[in-house]
C-alpha cells in the first residue's frame, strides 16, 4: 500500500430476493510509515555539570504531530521533550542506555536500537 487517499466503492447488485442497493464510497488517508533514526557518533558524549549539547532525535512519516518518549534511563538533569530533543545537565556521570519511541497522531509507533549516552 502506498501513501494517499484510498477510495473503495461498495456495490450490491441485487437479486430476485433483494433489490438492488445504492454505490456506497469511502475514502480514507493512508499515511507514510513513521520511521525513526537512531542518533550515533560524538553527539552522545557529554560532560558532567556541564550543559549536555541537544541531541535531536529524526523521525518521519506517520500522521500529525509525533511525539517522543524514552524508555531505559537517561543522567540525572537530562531529559527528552515530546518534540524529540534530548537536554539538560547531567549531574550523574556514566554510561546511560536507552530508546526512543516515536508516536504520530494515529498512535503508531517506530523506535530506535538500543544506543548509549555516555557522561
Amino acid at each position: 500500500v502506498t501513501a494517499g487517499t484510498c477510495t473503495i466503492n461498495a456495490d450490491q447488485a441485487g437479486n430476485s430476493s433483494f433489490s438492488a442497493a445504492a454505490q456506497v464510497q469511502q475514502s480514507f488517508t493512508v499515511a507514510t510509515a513513521l520511521t525513526i533514526t537512531t542518533p550515533s557518533g560524538s553527539g552522545l558524549q557529554g560532560n558532567y555539570n556541564t550543559a549536555f549539547t541537544s541531541l535531536t532525535i529524526s523521525s518521519s512519516g506517520g500522521a500529525g504531530s509525533n511525539s517522543f518518549s524514552a524508555t531505559g534511563s537517561l543522567p540525572a538533569g537530562v531529559a527528552l521533550s515530546t518534540a524529540g530533543v534530548i537536554s539538560g545537565t547531567p549531574s550523574t556521570a556514566g554510561d546511560f542506555a536507552l530508546t526512543v519511541t516515536v508516536t504520530d497522531a494515529n498512535g503508531a509507533t517506530a523506535t530506535t536500537s538500543s544506543f548509549t549516552i555516555s557522561i
